[in-house]
């Protein structure tokens, strides 16, 4: 293919080399391809409305881009090949190298630039930058032909398409069908995109996520569809499914304006003498949590003499939160066991708070308390809980023990 030469808008020759006033063509002629760029148009007051599900619509713009190909060879040392389909760059670092070099050119030849890339990225290690940082809107990166993992270092581009990449924070605008990496672009759209180690991004559609810090999580101004396995913190979010368990305290969903149709499993699995599950906390401006279902389960083993067990299903609201529809359940089980002179063990299940509002929501609290004193001499109380609309209901059990025998033992209860 012979090479080619690019115009401006008003007909005149885009060189290689601008600033000589040079008329030399670019050394290899780019494949164009016409590009599907994802976007998300957002409506937060259809969660309030009867199509909660027209909150995130997405649709796709497209534009031409001119595609370079490299076919990656471990270590990064072949330097062979000239970007072309039939002969590409065979290293990351040429392909840099060019794109540093002919930026001028491309910029103005063309809406995107996109390079494709397959084979293995194992070399490079201080991050990928060839327009710099803050330069490289127009600049995709694209899986060749499969997902192409590009390791754990960062790389600036504004599109990143079939990989698995760690985005620099200043350039990415969107991730389509990428494993992406501690991403932390505040205004950037992932698609159908698995979050790695926590996620800060503009909207998250129908993406999915892990991790096992309970500190790291995915946020999102906006949260559409999809399933985390980790906590999650969003502005507006609709139809996604949030299952985590973690051996300590920890909130699964933080809602700071409004959640409808959303799943919420919070399970605290209890590997010491306390455990607290809160399946939602709702910020100061939430206003509804609507047809959400809701489980959250706390359960402290026997490992000491003193366990504790808190299960609440929403934490904070201001007075004017809304919750309406859908079923909300708090299960809370704490066991105690030990030979010292008194045995506790304690649970309690919260549900709303006096000043939330709530409306055709099935509610069920249940809670289990099991003290073993193991020994002759001692006590044993155990102390069930549950608070639902602003009333408190108790039960507490005692047993005293002398020489292994129960001497007396009585229960107590009350509502407040």
């Amino acid at each position: 293919m012979d090479r080619v030469l690019f115009l401006n808008s008003r007909g005149g020759i885009i060189s290689r080399y601008p600033h000589l006033r040079s008329e030399e063509p670019l050394p290899v002629a780019p494949y164009v391809e016409n590009v599907a760029i994802p976007v998300v148009s957002v409506d937060s007051s259809a969660l309030c409305g009867d199509h909660p599900e027209n909150m995130a619509v997405l649709t796709c713009s497209s534009g031409a881009a001119l595609t370079f190909f490299c076919d990656s060879v471990a270590g990064g040392n072949d330097s062979s090949g000239d970007g072309s389909h039939d002969n590409p760059w065979r290293s990351l670092k040429t392909a840099s190298r060019f794109l540093s070099c002919t930026s001028g050119v491309l910029n103005a030849a063309a809406p995107y630039i996109q390079l494709k890339i397959r084979g293995t990225v194992d070399y490079v290690s201080s991050g990928w930058a060839p327009w710099g940082a803050l330069r490289s809107e127009k600049l995709i990166l694209t899986g060749w032909g499969e997902k192409c993992d590009l390791g754990s270092a960062e790389f600036a581009a504004g599109y990143f398409f079939d990989l698995k990449a760690h985005p620099h924070y200043s350039a990415v605008i969107a991730c389509s069908n990428c494993t992406v990496i501690s991403n932390s672009a505040v205004k950037s759209l992932a698609v159908d995109c698995e979050l790695v180690s926590g996620a800060l991004v503009s909207c998250a559609y129908n993406c999915s996520g892990s991790t096992t810090n309970r500190l790291i999580d995915i946020t999102a101004a906006v949260c559409c569809a999809g399933s985390f396995a980790s906590p999650v913190s969003a502005r507006y979010i609709y139809g996604t499914v949030i299952s985590a368990s973690f051996p300590s305290s920890w909130c699964a969903l933080t809602v700071l304006n409004a959640a409808v149709g959303v799943s919420v499993t919070a399970v605290n699995s209890g590997t010491d003498r306390y455990a607290s599950a809160i399946a939602i906390y709702a910020g100061a401006s939430c206003s509804r949590l609507g047809n959400c279902t809701v489980i959250a389960s706390a359960a402290a083993p026997p490992v000491t003499t003193n366990t504790q067990a808190y299960a609440h299903l929403l934490s904070g609201g201001p007075s004017g939160l809304i919750v309406s529809g859908g079923t909300w359940q708090a299960y809370a089980s704490a066991v105690a066991s030990g030979t010292s002179d008194r045995v506790n063990a304690a649970a309690t299940a919260a549900g709303f708070a006096s000043h939330i509002t709530a409306a055709n929501v099935s509610t069920t609290l249940v809670t289990s308390a099991g003290a073993r004193l193991v020994g002759a001499n001692g006590e044993e109380r155990e102390y069930e809980a549950t608070s639902d609309a602003g009333r408190y209901r108790w039960t507490q059990r005692v047993r005293m023990f002398s020489n292994g025998v129960v001497t007396s033992s009585y229960t107590s209860s009350g509502t407040y």
